[in-house]
Order: structure tokens, then C-alpha cells, then sequence
């Protein structure tokens, strides 16, 4: 027996869009008065214009003195409350014709424990060799960029200053020049901006130092993980198996395995809910 591919699957779900709204009175509770409304509203269309087909289930409630609406969005044990024909749908918010929103990744990030303090992120440091006072790097002056520049010029590099002046852009500032090295240009950046150096002084002493001494670079930890515990439930609710462990949340090809059947599921419900 043939089993349809997930390309079929989703092929055939591009093929057909809908929109429903379904309404009806609250009775008279502590939470909302005689004569509110909630109107449920479902949709599977592309309405985020990104060429896939999605389902959305939201919702709103009205009451009867009130202009606006008290309460909207995705309220689903509202809608799950007055209109259980619709619960067994609500698990498929936010699903796609291609799969449910971030599948693998937000199903793996929920399911995962991490400990705390761990270095996750790492940086570089620069110094020159034999000083253990590091060199002032910042966004603007001697940036990264220019220190990788020069680092692959080389110590023997034959360099050039040059002065850069300031041209007004914005308001009627007046600032000094500033001096470059002939032949660098910080990305993105015009000349005067992204020039190294305020004055001669600072880039003949920079220049000395790189050329006696060279640089070198040091990796660094910038960054250390936070502790994290596993969230079955929301892991659980983004891959749509609600009796899934944990050991099956974090095995990607057990996730991927379970697919077409999803789909399969997904595509049968929409096609119950475009005929209702």
C-alpha cells in the first residue's frame, strides 16, 4: 500500500483555504454579565502572505455596555469552554501546510535541561605581545575590523596616515579630523567615521607598538548558560503528542519520523472543519 509523502500532504493543502467565525451568548457567570458574546474565529488561508497556508483558531468576547471587546485572541479555554465542538482543534494553532511552527526547534528547546554556568559564548581580546594591559577596542576608534586589517597586513606592512576631515551630515556640528591608515575603510562606514585614530600622537604611538611588538589574540569565555529545566508540557504541546517522553521530544528523527502521520491528522481535521 502506497503511503502519501509529505510533499503530497502538503501539496494538497495549498490547495484550498477557509474561514469560519461561530458565535453565541454566555450565560450569566461571575466573569461575564447577561447579554455577553464570544465568537470564535478560524481560519486556514495565507494570511501572513509567505506562500504556506496556515490555521489560526482565536477568538473574542463582547459585552453589552462595553464599545470594544473584553477579552480576545488566542482564548482558547474560552473557546473550548462554549464551544467544545471545536476543542479537539485548537491543538493545531499555529500549524502550517509544511509542519507546526518551529517543530523540531521549539519541541527540543522545551524538552532540554541545562546546567548552570556552563561557557556557551566566546570572544576575542587583543594585546600586544609581552603587555598584559589589553588593547581599547570599541565600536568606534580602534575597532575589531581594523585590528584583524592590520594584524593581516603584518608587522612589515609599509603604512601611510592620512587625515581624514569632518563633513557635517547632521546639524551644524564641527568636529576635528581625525587620522586613518591609508587603505583602510571600516564597513559600512564613511571615511571620517570609521577612521582608528583621533590625532597623529595617538596612531604614531598605536603603529610603534604593533610594529615592535605585534599583537596577539586571546579567546575568552563572554558568555555562560543559565539553568534550565525541562518543560514537558510545552514540549509536548509544540509537537503535538501529548504522550510523548522526554527521551522521544529530544530524538530529532523520532520527531521527523512522526511527521507525515501529523500531517496526515492535520489535513483530515481541516478538511472536517471547511465542511462544517
Amino acid at each position: 500500500m502506497k503511503h502519501d509523502s509529505i510533499k503530497d500532504i502538503r501539496d494538497r493543502l495549498q490547495k484550498f483555504t477557509f474561514t469560519k467565525s461561530f458565535e453565541k451568548g454566555i450565560k450569566p457567570c461571575d466573569e461575564w454579565p447577561d447579554g455577553a458574546r464570544i465568537t470564535a474565529d478560524i481560519r486556514f488561508d495565507d494570511e501572513c502572505k509567505n506562500g504556506h497556508n496556515s490555521f489560526a483558531i482565536t477568538g473574542h468576547i463582547k459585552e453589552p455596555e462595553h464599545r470594544d471587546w473584553s477579552a480576545c485572541g488566542c482564548i482558547h479555554e474560552d473557546i473550548a469552554k462554549y464551544f467544545p465542538e471545536l476543542k479537539k482543534y485548537i491543538k493545531w494553532h499555529f500549524v502550517s501546510s509544511d509542519e507546526p511552527m518551529y517543530y523540531i526547534e521549539n519541541t527540543m528547546y522545551h524538552s532540554e535541561e541545562q546546567e548552570e554556568g556552563i561557557p556557551c559564548e566566546w570572544g576575542e581580546e587583543y594585546y600586544f605581545k609581552g603587555f598584559p594591559i589589553q588593547i581599547d577596542v570599541r565600536a568606534t576608534g580602534v575597532s575589531k575590523e581594523f585590528i584583524k586589517w592590520i594584524m593581516a597586513k603584518g608587522r612589515k606592512f609599509k603604512y601611510q596616515f592620512v587625515k581624514e576631515e569632518y563633513t557635517p551630515d547632521l546639524g551644524n556640528y564641527d568636529f576635528g579630523p581625525k587620522v586613518n591608515i591609508k587603505g583602510f575603510r571600516k564597513r559600512g562606514e564613511k571615511k571620517w567615521y570609521g577612521c582608528p585614530f583621533d590625532d597623529y600622537r595617538e596612531a604614531t604611538e598605536f603603529m610603534r607598538a604593533f610594529k615592535d611588538f605585534g599583537i596577539i589574540t586571546k579567546k575568552v569565555v563572554t558568555g555562560y548558560t543559565e539553568k534550565k529545566i525541562c518543560d514537558l508540557k510545552a514540549a509536548r504541546s509544540t509537537a503535538i503528542a501529548p504522550r510523548a517522553t522526554k527521551k522521544q521530544l529530544q530524538d530529532k528523527e523520532w520527531l521527523l519520523d512522526r511527521l507525515p502521520w501529523l500531517m496526515l491528522s492535520f489535513e483530515k481535521d481541516m478538511n472536517v472543519l471547511r465542511e462544517m
